[in-house]
């Protein structure tokens, strides 16, 4: 597998990673309306298909109380069904780690589903227990799943209502 960055999912990437998976991302999440991101890492194998993607986006955010701050947002990883179990979720999220510690934000955010949360708790992230609210074309909600946030450089996560403004990641 090679490991490559780019700035664009292309269509065609998209569909043969989750082969008309219309909840790759789980159930909880099945129907919203996610943002482009910025970045990407990927694995591709010996023939240049797609294996494994992660994505992350600089993305605003306020919490109740607080003047407003940026975060890495990070979010898409989708390892293919027959490429799980090679550890290419925790490669791309490493290799991801690395590309946005160069971006400026001091704090990393992420949605997971419950059976996440301790992976992403191995990987430094910690759960935020108050509501996370986001965007959506039809008006703002409450985000289904859990946030977990870590700190990019020292930093530390204030205590309040989570919005972050426009669409989740």
């Amino acid at each position: 597998m090679e490991i490559v960055e780019f700035e664009t999912l292309s269509l065609s990437d998209w569909v043969a990673l989750i082969r008309h998976d219309t909840r790759a991302f789980g159930a909880e999440t099945a129907g919203i309306e996610l943002r482009k991101m910025d970045h990407y890492v990927g694995a591709r194998d010996d023939e240049g298909r797609l294996q494994a993607v992660i994505g992350a986006a600089t993305v605003q955010v306020t919490v109740d109380g607080h003047d407003p701050f940026e975060v890495v947002g990070i979010g898409g990883l989708l390892v293919h069904r027959g490429a799980r179990g090679l550890g290419l979720g925790r490669e791309l999220m490493g290799r991801m780690r690395k590309v946005t510690a160069q971006w400026g934000p001091d704090r990393a955010l992420l949605f997971c589903e419950d059976h996440l949360l301790a992976t992403y708790g191995r990987r430094g992230y910690i759960e935020l227990s108050d509501p996370v609210w986001v965007d959506q074309p039809t008006g703002p909600m409450i985000m289904p799943t859990h946030a977990m946030w870590r700190p990019i450089r020292p930093s530390h996560w204030p205590a309040g209502t989570i919005h972050v403004h426009g669409l989740p990641f």
